[in-house]
């Protein structure tokens, strides 16, 4: 097997402020990756992940066309390095510990190949939605995981938020990265929407890690600083 270093999604577009394993935007990449993937496990359908996926982030690409232009192999192997607890010190598995385990239908043996092939020639990611109160619910999750992990490698010295924001849009074509969509939407209700996916992924027995970065910002209730490098 690769060093677990060489276990990434995409190359990161900047070096890093500090090494650690899993980058900073490949880090956000699978994160949210993984979100789609659960989405699955937990029984909501493909049309209405697609949808929410598209809503939040505006990427030109499906959500399950990433998931299988890269490889539902590749995916869970990215995973299983970032969630192997062999060694409780590693800085990666200290912090979130079981959050990025791959879910049961990235098994081998799970009939993936309809889930996440590209959607039907002229399917519009934009399709009216049936249920609202679900697509708030997998818009949440989306946003709340993008949060969350942007979030934490900012805090950890990984990377700059603002270059963060700059990769998001370029290297995983959001229309908005994560930091400009936190201040759009308001620090307290982004600390809102974290702690709804908090509580989610608990009900789960899944490690969500809440960084304090995050919380001293909604404290403060003051917008990240993009028109500068600091951190803080």
């Amino acid at each position: 097997m690769a060093d677990a270093k060489g276990l990434i999604l995409i190359e990161e577009g900047v070096p890093l402020l500090r090494e650690r394993k899993g980058g900073a935007v490949n880090l956000i990449f699978a994160g949210v990756l993984l979100e789609a993937v659960r989405m699955i496990d937990d029984g909501f359908d493909n049309p209405s992940i697609e949808r929410a996926a598209h809503s939040v982030f505006r990427s030109s690409e499906g959500i399950f066309v990433s998931v299988g232009r890269h490889g539902t192999s590749k995916l869970a192997a990215v995973l299983e390095s970032y969630a192997e607890g062999s060694d409780p010190e590693d800085p990666l598995y200290r912090i979130y510990h079981n959050f990025f385990a791959p879910p049961a239908c990235l098994n081998p043996d799970f009939e993936t190949k309809r889930l996440f092939d590209s959607p039907p020639a002229g399917e519009s990611p934009l399709m009216s939605v049936d249920d609202p109160i679900q697509a708030d619910l997998l818009r949440t999750r989306f946003m709340g995981t993008a949060f969350m992990i942007s979030v934490e490698v900012v805090d950890s010295g990984i990377q700059d938020l603002k270059v963060i924001d700059r990769l998001c849009r370029r290297d995983l074509g959001w229309k908005e990265g994560p930091f400009a969509m936190m201040n759009r939407i308001g620090i307290g209700e982004a600390m809102r929407i974290v702690t709804k996916k908090l509580e989610q992924s608990h009900r789960k027995e899944i490690n969500f890690p809440v960084p304090a970065l995050l919380i001293e910002q909604a404290r403060r209730e003051e917008p990240w600083p993009l028109n500068s490098h600091a951190r803080r």
